[in-house]
């Protein structure tokens, strides 16, 4: 009786791992390749892990199947870059499945991602190169501090920013007493701007608040807040914003350029685009909803400014949300609940696009929220060894390009890990 129960209990489960996804659940989208869609319009499906089996959508009968696919296909013909590879088809529930490992192997691909859209991931990318970067160290006079509590990279052509503090005090401090944040810049690889004094705060009570977005800092003291815009030589150029009273201040994208979101009270929210940082655009509030995204949790979350159709787009980690900064409230779907679009949380807007780099994988959607380009990358040196600073990556054109500090006879150094995309 016992050796009987045990047979059914296994049988169960195995009945439980072939069967997928209930089909009411089930939801199909555009296969992305190399970040574009296929000529076939090739088609799959959400709720499925990578292990396990897709359904074949009615996009996938008619493109490939010159017709409806029925339950005596045994295969399905994907037709990739003018190469047909044929897939297995299995029939569950009357209803015919693709393999996702094997389509993606076949393919040449490693894996689908989730969040709601399946995609193919290409194949894990190794470092194009490691080097160590500048021909030498960025600190030449020894200012840098064993442990800096804010490190910030920017790249943009051939020139690097490499932005760093030095806290009064530090008991992590080579040189006491000093209180600046520095800049160090190199051109094509090599420095020619190092230790330059960005800003000094040695007489203030504590240690500001510093927001870095491309090559300009936001300064924050009790007075508003600064722009500190740093030129390729290193030069600073000073804009008081104006700002009054400080409440919540945070970094916030437009389509065309960059800035902060600044609330003063419960119902006054203010963005000061670098763009046009005279004229900056009120947010309607009157209905306090902001204060639920601003106020609370606002490190988790990313912002960005639909200037053409007044929507402020408010980031969670794995979702967007949509608020009409003119109405002064959310947009609502048909069943009144806030409008949502499952995405994952981007750190900046590149080059027209929404760029997110966690962990080892780059994603990218456009402005309208569609992704475009997902990759992987294998580490040669990076999350191997012990970092003096937060690891940091920059975007260049078509690289992406990972941080760490090292030493170089001697001196404090930075090795830079480079990946094509």
């Amino acid at each position: 009786m016992k050796k009987t129960v045990i047979i059914l209990a296994l049988m169960m489960f195995v009945l439980i791992l072939a069967v997928p996804a209930s089909a009411a659940s089930i939801k199909s989208y555009p296969l992305l390749v190399d970040g574009k869609r296929t000529n076939n319009e090739t088609v799959l499906s959400e709720g499925i892990f990578s292990s396990g089996w897709a359904k074949v959508s009615v996009a996938d009968r008619i493109a490939h199947s010159k017709g409806k696919l029925n339950t005596k296909n045994t295969q399905i013909a994907y037709k990739i870059n003018g190469k047909t590879i044929n897939i297995p088809v299995k029939i569950i529930q009357k209803q015919p499945y693709v393999n996702i490992g094997t389509l993606g192997t076949a393919l040449g691909y490693d894996s689908f991602i989730g969040l709601e859209n399946w995609q193919l991931i290409r194949k894990v990318k190794p470092a194009l190169k490691t080097i160590q970067y500048g021909q030498g160290t960025f600190d030449p006079k020894g200012f840098y501090p064993d442990w800096s509590t804010q490190t910030y990279f920017y790249e943009q052509g051939d020139y690097l920013y490499f932005f760093w503090n030095n806290d009064t005090g530090s008991s992590f401090s080579k040189t006491p007493g000093y209180s600046n944040l520095y800049v160090s810049i190199a051109k094509k690889g090599k420095w020619i701007v190092t230790d330059k004094v960005v800003y000094n705060y040695e007489d203030s009570n504590k240690t500001p608040e510093f927001q870095f977005m491309k090559n300009t800092v936001f300064v924050l003291t009790k007075d508003g807040v600064q722009a500190l815009n740093v030129t390729e030589t290193g030069d600073t150029k000073v804009t008081d914003l104006n700002t009054g009273p400080l409440g919540t201040v945070l970094p916030i994208y437009s389509a065309n350029s960059y800035g902060i979101m600044v609330q003063s009270d419960e119902k006054t929210v203010k963005v000061y685009l670098a763009n046009n940082y005279s004229k900056p655009i009120t947010i309607q509030n009157d209905k306090g909803i902001l204060n639920e995204f601003i106020s609370w949790g606002s490190e988790n979350r990313f912002y960005y400014l639909n200037e053409k159709s007044n929507l402020l787009y408010i980031f969670g980690m794995w979702d967007a949300r949509f608020y009409d900064i003119i109405v002064g409230d959310m947009i609502y779907d048909k069943e009144g609940k806030d409008k949502t679009i499952n995405v994952q949380q981007p750190d900046q807007v590149y080059n027209g696009k929404f760029v997110s780099v966690k962990g080892n994988s780059y994603y990218a959607y456009d402005l309208n929220l569609n992704p475009t380009f997902q990759v992987n990358f294998a580490f040669a040196m990076h999350h191997k060894k012990g970092l003096g600073m937060k690891e940091d990556y920059t975007l260049n054109g078509t690289e992406v390009h990972y941080w760490v500090q090292s030493e170089f006879k001697r001196q404090v150094s930075l090795d830079m890990e480079s990946f094509k995309l």
